[in-house]
């Protein structure tokens, strides 16, 4: 796991034949609007984009929701330092990539002060 400035990014090895990288958006939905606004966001990347794959995240029992996305590599027979390097790049780009999209649409769901404390770690 590893953070990046619009999520946290996790690459996941649980399956021998699946390489997958997967993030959580920093940004939550509070409010019923909100969680209106996310699912739009999720529905449109996933009709309008050819990766990652979008789903909302609940969070606190439900209460409130986030955004997760993930790329997947078919693995099963192998796969060679150049194609693992091409999935890294292409996945993470279109990870953070839509997570960036995300905070432009939705801005007001993304807490500053969060960011303010990290800096002042």
């Amino acid at each position: 796991m590893f953070a990046a400035q619009t999520g946290l990014i996790f690459v996941n090895f649980s399956s021998p034949s699946i390489l997958q990288i997967r993030g959580l958006w920093r940004g939550v939905s509070k409010s019923e609007d909100d969680f209106g606004l996310l699912t739009q966001q999720v529905h449109a990347c996933n009709v309008q984009r050819s990766g990652p794959k979008a789903y909302l995240i609940p969070i606190k029992e439900a209460a409130e929701f986030s955004v997760g996305a993930e790329a997947s590599l078919v693995i099963s027979k192998g796969a060679t330092k150049a194609q693992l390097t091409d999935f890294y790049e292409t996945a993470l780009t279109m990870v953070l990539g839509y997570f960036q999209d995300l905070e432009k649409a939705l801005p007001h769901l993304v807490d500053a002060s969060r960011d303010e404390e990290e800096v002042g770690r």
